[in-house]
């Protein structure tokens, strides 16, 4: 990709169900030492209720990503939330595009658990989540509620505005396919071991402790990983927190 050599290029890997307009508040606080781009993860272009789509993996969804930015020769930095954070792991470990800096908020990766032995972690994100997915499956209108509660706590569902509601339900189908890739995903400590540039994971101090353990489980195998907590924040630090998630982007340098 041919950019302003002044300038960095930071890709923003948003989660999902989204599009690259989640990284909007954030950019705002950016300043103008990066060229910013945001793709948006195949299949969750547009709006309206989704088909369901076919079986994916999050190295397919990090492969189009790879495609729709296109190549670079200078190292770029590279920030991602949630599912979006395992895109953009697994974006890294393809190797195709030189990376300076990483900074992934909350990766929803489960298999990082099962590396680390973590199971009792893994057992309560299967529960949640693929109970989520059971319920999708056995024909639950508001099934996308339960995986809801599960990241902000009971009763967070009913409290979204009913337009919000209304999205996530929609999309619900393209989020249950993105989450199956996040429990099939294979990689291995070997392959953390590869990503030797500085990587940075962010959790909010109001997030399940799950996020936690996914974020000391995926440090334990990076060589220059490191873990930052974001106070009074939880999963939807992008919204809630937009200034800071954008300060430790642009401050992040290992």
């Amino acid at each position: 990709m041919d950019l302003n050599t002044d300038v960095t290029p930071l890709v923003l890997i948003h989660g999902s169900p989204a599009t690259g307009q989640a990284w909007q508040a954030v950019a705002k606080h950016l300043t103008g030492d990066f060229a910013i781009i945001t793709p948006t993860l195949s299949g969750h272009e547009g709006a309206g209720p989704a088909e369901t789509p076919p079986p994916i993996t999050t190295d397919a969804l990090a492969a189009a990503v790879e495609a729709e930015i296109g190549a670079f020769e200078a190292p770029i930095r590279l920030a991602a939330h949630s599912y979006g954070a395992s895109v953009a792991l697994h974006l890294a470990l393809r190797g195709r595009i030189p990376i300076g800096q990483m900074v992934l908020f909350e990766p929803v990766s489960p298999h990082a658990l099962e590396l680390a032995g973590k199971d009792a972690s893994h057992r309560t994100l299967h529960a949640g989540i693929g109970g989520y997915i059971e319920a999708h499956e056995a024909g639950e209108p508001e099934a996308v509620g339960r995986m809801i509660d599960f990241w902000f706590g009971p009763g967070a569902f009913r409290a979204m505005p009913e337009p919000v509601r209304t999205y996530l339900i929609g999309r619900t189908p393209m989020n249950v396919r993105d989450v199956r890739a996040s429990f099939a995903e294979t990689y291995t400590y070997d392959n953390l071991a590869r990503l030797e540039f500085p990587i940075q994971i962010a959790c909010g101090d109001k997030s399940p402790s799950v996020t936690l353990d996914i974020a000391e489980a995926l440090i334990a195998g990076l060589p220059q990983g490191a873990l930052a907590m974001i106070e009074d924040s939880d999963h939807a630090m992008l919204t809630s927190h937009p200034e800071v998630v954008a300060r430790m982007i642009a401050d992040f340098s290992g």
